[in-house]
Protein backbone atom coordinates (compact mmCIF):
# COMPACT_ATOMS: atom_id res chain seq x y z
CA UNK A 1 0.00 0.00 0.00
CA UNK A 2 2.78 2.80 0.61
CA UNK A 3 4.27 1.75 -2.90
CA UNK A 4 1.14 3.08 -4.46
CA UNK A 5 0.70 6.41 -1.86
CA UNK A 6 4.15 6.56 -2.78
CA UNK A 7 3.23 6.16 -6.62
CA UNK A 8 0.44 8.32 -6.36
CA UNK A 9 2.49 11.63 -4.77
CA UNK A 10 5.26 11.21 -7.04
CA UNK A 11 2.45 11.27 -10.45
CA UNK A 12 -0.14 13.16 -9.43
CA UNK A 13 -1.31 13.04 -12.72
CA UNK A 14 -2.49 9.58 -12.20
CA UNK A 15 -5.48 11.09 -9.63
CA UNK A 16 -8.53 11.03 -12.26
CA UNK A 17 -10.34 13.81 -11.01
CA UNK A 18 -14.32 14.22 -11.72
CA UNK A 19 -15.13 15.58 -14.93
CA UNK A 20 -18.94 15.40 -14.54
CA UNK A 21 -21.45 16.16 -11.70
CA UNK A 22 -24.92 14.62 -10.98
CA UNK A 23 -26.92 17.43 -10.27
CA UNK A 24 -30.59 17.88 -9.54
CA UNK A 25 -32.98 20.93 -10.60
CA UNK A 26 -34.24 23.50 -7.78
CA UNK A 27 -36.81 23.82 -9.59
CA UNK A 28 -38.50 21.04 -11.63
CA UNK A 29 -36.43 18.43 -9.26
CA UNK A 30 -35.03 16.62 -12.30
CA UNK A 31 -31.58 15.29 -12.67
CA UNK A 32 -28.80 16.06 -15.12
CA UNK A 33 -25.64 15.64 -15.44
CA UNK A 34 -22.94 18.50 -16.09
CA UNK A 35 -19.42 19.23 -16.04
CA UNK A 36 -17.92 19.03 -12.74
CA UNK A 37 -16.92 23.06 -12.68
CA UNK A 38 -20.73 23.92 -13.60
CA UNK A 39 -21.71 21.89 -10.27
CA UNK A 40 -23.14 25.33 -8.53
CA UNK A 41 -23.95 27.40 -12.18
CA UNK A 42 -25.61 25.91 -14.89
CA UNK A 43 -29.31 26.21 -16.26
CA UNK A 44 -31.56 22.94 -16.15
CA UNK A 45 -32.17 21.72 -19.60
CA UNK A 46 -36.18 20.18 -18.90
CA UNK A 47 -36.73 23.57 -17.33
CA UNK A 48 -34.73 26.26 -18.48
CA UNK A 49 -33.95 27.35 -15.20
CA UNK A 50 -30.22 28.35 -13.90
CA UNK A 51 -29.51 26.86 -10.93
CA UNK A 52 -26.36 28.17 -8.96
CA UNK A 53 -26.62 29.25 -5.35
CA UNK A 54 -25.28 31.49 -2.33
CA UNK A 55 -25.37 29.72 0.97
CA UNK A 56 -27.76 32.78 1.66
CA UNK A 57 -30.31 31.06 -1.03
CA UNK A 58 -29.41 34.29 -3.60
CA UNK A 59 -28.03 33.34 -6.81
CA UNK A 60 -24.26 32.92 -7.36
CA UNK A 61 -24.50 35.52 -10.44
CA UNK A 62 -26.78 38.76 -11.51
CA UNK A 63 -29.90 37.46 -13.70
CA UNK A 64 -30.78 40.19 -15.88
CA UNK A 65 -34.31 38.30 -16.63
CA UNK A 66 -35.43 38.50 -13.23
CA UNK A 67 -35.37 42.87 -13.84
CA UNK A 68 -35.77 43.21 -17.35
CA UNK A 69 -38.97 41.71 -18.94
CA UNK A 70 -37.67 42.28 -22.76
CA UNK A 71 -35.24 39.12 -21.83
CA UNK A 72 -37.70 36.87 -21.13
CA UNK A 73 -39.52 34.45 -23.69
CA UNK A 74 -42.98 34.81 -24.31
CA UNK A 75 -45.45 32.33 -22.59
CA UNK A 76 -48.42 31.33 -24.32
CA UNK A 77 -51.83 31.26 -21.90
CA UNK A 78 -52.58 27.34 -22.05
CA UNK A 79 -50.08 24.60 -21.79
CA UNK A 80 -50.75 21.28 -23.38
CA UNK A 81 -52.55 18.35 -21.35
CA UNK A 82 -49.38 16.71 -21.17
CA UNK A 83 -47.95 19.45 -18.92
CA UNK A 84 -50.36 20.34 -16.51
CA UNK A 85 -50.16 17.53 -14.39
CA UNK A 86 -46.36 17.71 -13.97
CA UNK A 87 -46.88 21.46 -13.45
CA UNK A 88 -49.89 20.61 -10.17
CA UNK A 89 -47.46 17.75 -8.91
CA UNK A 90 -44.65 20.57 -8.55
CA UNK A 91 -46.66 22.77 -6.51
CA UNK A 92 -48.31 19.85 -4.94
CA UNK A 93 -44.69 18.37 -3.66
CA UNK A 94 -44.25 21.71 -2.11
CA UNK A 95 -41.16 21.62 -4.36
CA UNK A 96 -41.45 25.41 -4.99
CA UNK A 97 -40.05 26.39 -1.83
CA UNK A 98 -36.32 25.55 -0.40
CA UNK A 99 -36.28 23.42 2.71
CA UNK A 100 -35.55 26.35 4.88
CA UNK A 101 -38.15 28.31 3.19
CA UNK A 102 -40.71 25.43 3.71
CA UNK A 103 -39.88 24.89 6.88
CA UNK A 104 -40.10 28.75 8.00
CA UNK A 105 -43.94 28.25 6.34
CA UNK A 106 -45.24 25.04 8.19
CA UNK A 107 -43.83 27.12 11.21
CA UNK A 108 -45.72 30.36 10.02
CA UNK A 109 -48.77 28.38 10.05
CA UNK A 110 -48.74 26.19 13.18
CA UNK A 111 -48.18 29.64 14.60
CA UNK A 112 -50.99 31.28 13.18
CA UNK A 113 -53.19 27.95 14.22
CA UNK A 114 -51.92 28.38 17.72
CA UNK A 115 -52.61 32.21 18.04
CA UNK A 116 -54.88 33.60 20.24
CA UNK A 117 -55.97 37.26 21.12
CA UNK A 118 -55.69 39.55 23.74
CA UNK A 119 -58.25 40.81 23.75
CA UNK A 120 -61.51 38.95 21.84
CA UNK A 121 -62.81 41.64 20.81
CA UNK A 122 -59.71 43.00 18.60
CA UNK A 123 -59.37 39.56 16.97
CA UNK A 124 -59.44 40.73 13.47
CA UNK A 125 -56.57 43.54 13.96
CA UNK A 126 -54.24 41.35 16.41
CA UNK A 127 -54.01 38.45 13.95
CA UNK A 128 -53.35 41.00 11.18
CA UNK A 129 -50.71 42.46 13.37
CA UNK A 130 -49.25 39.09 14.35
CA UNK A 131 -49.16 37.74 10.40
CA UNK A 132 -47.14 40.89 9.43
CA UNK A 133 -44.67 39.82 11.85
CA UNK A 134 -44.66 36.34 10.85
CA UNK A 135 -44.34 37.52 7.34
CA UNK A 136 -41.21 39.56 8.52
CA UNK A 137 -40.04 36.98 11.10
CA UNK A 138 -39.92 34.31 8.30
CA UNK A 139 -39.38 36.01 5.06
CA UNK A 140 -38.72 33.84 1.49
CA UNK A 141 -35.15 33.12 0.38
CA UNK A 142 -35.21 35.41 -2.90
CA UNK A 143 -35.06 32.57 -5.02
CA UNK A 144 -37.96 31.24 -3.17
CA UNK A 145 -39.70 34.76 -3.81
CA UNK A 146 -38.66 35.14 -7.06
CA UNK A 147 -40.38 31.25 -7.78
CA UNK A 148 -43.32 32.00 -5.97
CA UNK A 149 -43.66 35.39 -7.67
CA UNK A 150 -43.35 33.77 -11.25
CA UNK A 151 -45.76 31.16 -10.38
CA UNK A 152 -48.60 33.30 -8.87
CA UNK A 153 -48.22 35.07 -12.54
CA UNK A 154 -48.38 32.07 -14.11
CA UNK A 155 -51.35 30.69 -11.86
CA UNK A 156 -53.16 34.52 -13.26
CA UNK A 157 -52.57 33.62 -17.11
CA UNK A 158 -53.93 30.01 -16.05
CA UNK A 159 -57.40 31.34 -14.85
CA UNK A 160 -57.31 34.22 -17.18
CA UNK A 161 -57.57 31.69 -20.22
CA UNK A 162 -59.86 29.78 -17.76
CA UNK A 163 -62.19 32.91 -16.76
CA UNK A 164 -62.59 34.25 -21.21
CA UNK A 165 -62.56 30.41 -22.46
CA UNK A 166 -65.79 29.86 -20.15
CA UNK A 167 -67.18 33.63 -20.88
CA UNK A 168 -66.99 32.67 -24.24
CA UNK A 169 -69.37 29.97 -24.06
CA UNK A 170 -71.45 31.25 -21.80
CA UNK A 171 -72.13 33.71 -24.35
CA UNK A 172 -72.31 31.65 -26.99
CA UNK A 173 -74.84 29.18 -25.22
CA UNK A 174 -76.85 32.40 -25.01
CA UNK A 175 -76.71 33.53 -28.52
CA UNK A 176 -77.78 29.73 -29.05
CA UNK A 177 -80.66 29.74 -26.86
CA UNK A 178 -82.02 33.32 -28.24
CA UNK A 179 -81.46 32.13 -31.97
CA UNK A 180 -83.27 29.15 -31.11
CA UNK A 181 -85.89 31.03 -29.24
CA UNK A 182 -86.66 33.41 -31.65
CA UNK A 183 -86.63 30.96 -34.55
CA UNK A 184 -88.86 28.77 -32.48
CA UNK A 185 -91.27 31.52 -31.97
CA UNK A 186 -91.35 32.46 -35.75
CA UNK A 187 -92.21 28.81 -36.37
CA UNK A 188 -94.76 28.89 -33.66
CA UNK A 189 -96.12 32.06 -34.97
CA UNK A 190 -96.47 30.71 -38.75
CA UNK A 191 -98.39 27.69 -37.67
CA UNK A 192 -101.29 29.76 -36.60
Amino acid sequence: MEAFHQLLSEHPELIKKPTHANVNCWFCDQNTVVPYGNRNCWDCPNCDQYNGFQENGDYNKPIPAQYMEHLNHGVSGGLPSSETPKTLQWVNCQMLLCRKCNNNQSVKIKQLASFSPRDDEKYDEEIEAYKHHLEQTYKLCRPCQTAVEYYIKYQNRQLRTVLLNHQLRRSRRNRQGLCKGQCNSKYSSADT
